[in-house]
């Protein structure tokens, strides 16, 4: 490594060298004067060998554009960038003494009201960032100083390192010498945004992301995501719905609002997370104001103060190509915590092993839905959801007073709002959806099909898409026997055909509870919501012999889709029978040409 400068060498013919702040792989940070203003700065020198990659140059040139433009409070400024005469780049930047985030972090969470008034501060520095087109893609606590005026407890929260920002609102031609290239990713995977994580362009939102990781760091002391290797960290934030704060850490008291606000902002899908950090800036200083404690005077804005060095030995992890194989996000449209659960809840479900021999099966599963439908991501009493939440006969009509703003601005502030949006128009089944699928993406199944059972009253079209799919997809993955079995109430009616759909193919693929959607698969009132070309196939698959399946090909020729020609052509094989499994286990179907019909009507439904 490149020997330190001496104290008094003089860089660039005005800045005198007083002492070494901070060294790293990538250079060092010193103290230094300018000679002719008297000002202490801090300047930060590449080692030469660095100076020769054209990426780490370019990082350098970035954060000192973005530096010197940005000029705001909380934003470390940058006052110059040059050469060195034995070719070292150095940037010149405000002189900031106080302690790193991580630091503070280092003995453990942040008081609320602190860690709120500095979620304020970084949001402000950020709002005025993205105003300039600016992207910082490396938030994180190492890149966050606090600073207590002399006098007083105030701190002030610099936001420094934008060496990998995306800058293209100074200079069209800023990003052209880009540093991530279409399938790498650069930034820190415990604070990386899951498009970030999977090499995709990002925009704002993307900090708005990493800032709900670090608000979520400081109420917590953990991250929500850890891992041991990059890769293993990446694939939980493209894939893996957070864990509410207050879940990771039960023993720490995590105000209702912040979480919400948390999950918001790290929402798999950057279209549901707040869209400015001026609009997370304007959140947070409500909150810290509705405390009552004084907080929100606390938050500082105005004179610069001093730092200490950047983390220029801490290069940003690099992850190449290999993300190609990340599983593709959950979806996470609106995201918010759901608050604590009403009392009858938790009585519920601490004595729902005792209820059910003492009440059976039907009054428990009905009392299962009336629970389900009085939960936390659902109204306390919802006039659509009756009996176990059959599907209202008065069909839904979109109801015109509830505007697309309306709804998108409800979706931004979280579940709550939501609810209370769906009290004031409970026959539009957007909202429903939308609770669905935020109550979804924190990981509490059940308030998730509770609102899925509303919306399939409503409109069971509505609960049958791609999006209510996934809700129970997730439920039936990774949830709990409890929500598989709420899903089941689900499938076995209110979901209709759709429903007996998904029993199908749950009950044909291997999994832990596919004895489960067998059994519910030979309950007749569950095969009544069947299609026809679901019930051909339920038949075929019931039918013992050969003779009474062959008695079925011709409606399965006439009802039948995809799943009943795959079927039927497994007739056609001459094995699997008998000794050594080599006999015929369909001869009957060789007798005449009923089979190819049948494959062939089918095959041509198919085209």
């Amino acid at each position: 490594m490149t020997p330190a400068l001496a104290p008094g060498t003089i860089i660039s013919e005005r800045y005198r060298v007083e002492s070494l702040l901070g060294q790293g792989a990538m250079g060092a940070v010193y103290l230094v004067e300018h000679i002719h203003m008297r000002k202490r700065l801090a300047l930060k020198v590449l080692l030469p060998e660095m100076s020769g990659s054209d990426e780490v140059v370019a990082r350098f040139e970035r954060e000192a554009m973005a530096a010197g433009h940005i000029d705001h409070p909380n934003v470390v400024a940058a006052t110059d960038f040059g050469r060195m005469e034995g070719g070292a780049f150095f940037l010149v930047l405000e002189l900031v003494e106080g302690q790193s985030l991580r630091d503070a972090l280092a003995s453990g969470p942040l008081e609320a009201g602190r860690a709120a008034t500095i979620a304020t501060q970084i949001a402000s520095g950020l709002a005025r960032a993205h105003e300039l087109g600016i992207v910082h893609r490396d938030l994180k606590p190492d890149n966050v100083m606090l600073v207590r005026r002399e006098g007083s407890v105030d701190e002030l929260v610099k936001v420094l390192d934008f060496g990998i920002a995306k800058a293209t609102g100074l200079s069209p031609a800023a990003d052209n010498k880009a540093l991530t290239q279409l399938g790498q990713v650069f930034g820190t995977p415990e604070y990386m945004a899951p498009e970030q994580a999977r090499g995709e362009a990002v925009d704002a939102r993307a900090d708005l992301y990493a800032l709900g990781v670090t608000l979520y760091e400081m109420l917590t002391g953990l991250r929500p995501f850890d891992g041991d290797t990059a890769i293993a960290v990446l694939t939980m934030q493209v894939a893996q719905p957070p864990p509410p704060p207050s879940e990771r850490a039960p023993r720490v008291h995590v105000p209702p609002a912040l979480e919400a606000l948390v999950m918001r902002l790290m929402a798999k899908d950057p279209g549901y997370r707040p869209q400015t950090a001026a609009a997370v800036h304007a959140e947070l200083n409500q909150y810290l104001a509705e405390r009552g404690d004084g907080a929100s005077e606390r938050v500082v804005s105005g004179a610069a103060v001093l730092h200490t060095a950047a983390n220029i030995g801490s290069p940003t992890t690099s992850v190449a190509s290999e993300l190609g194989h990340l599983p593709t996000a959950l979806p996470a449209p609106p995201t918010s915590r759901a608050y604590a659960a009403a009392d009858v809840r938790t009585w519920f479900w601490e004595r729902r092993r005792t209820l059910l021999p003492a009440l059976g099966g039907a009054a428990f599963l009905s009392l299962l839905m009336v629970v389900l439908a009085a939960k936390s991501c659902g109204p306390r009493a919802h006039p659509n959801v009756v009996d176990g939440g059959a599907a209202s006969t008065t069909p839904w009509l979109p109801f015109a007073g509830l505007s697309d703003s309306k709804l998108r601005d409800a979706s931004q502030r979280g579940v709550e709002a939501l609810l209370a949006l769906e009290a004031e128009y409970p026959k539009d089944a957007r909202v429903p959806r939308e609770i669905a699928a935020a109550c979804s993406a924190q990981g509490r199944h059940r308030d998730a099909l509770a609102a899925l059972g509303r919306l399939a009253a409503l409109d069971a079209q509505a609960a049958a898409n791609a999006d209510m799919d996934r809700v129970l997809d997730v439920a039936l993955d990774v949830g709990t026997a409890d929500d598989v079995d709420a899903a089941l109430l689900l499938l076995e009616g209110p979901l209709g055909a759709r429903g007996v759909d998904v029993l199908m193919e749950r009950a044909a693929a291997q999994g832990p509870h596919r004895a489960k959607f067998q059994r519910s698969l030979k309950k007749p009132d569950v095969r009544a919501h069947a299609s026809p070309a679901a019930s051909v196939v339920l038949d075929l698959r019931e039918a013992k012999s050969c003779e009474a399946k062959k008695e079925l090909l011709p409606q399965a020729a006439a009802a039948g889709d995809a799943r009943a020609l795959a079927l039927i052509t497994t007739f056609k094989r001459t094995s699997g029978c008998g000794f050594f499994a080599r006999g015929d286990c369909y001869r009957c179907m060789r007798k005449d040409a009923a089979l190819a019909e049948a494959i062939s009507a089918l095959e041509a439904k198919k085209k």
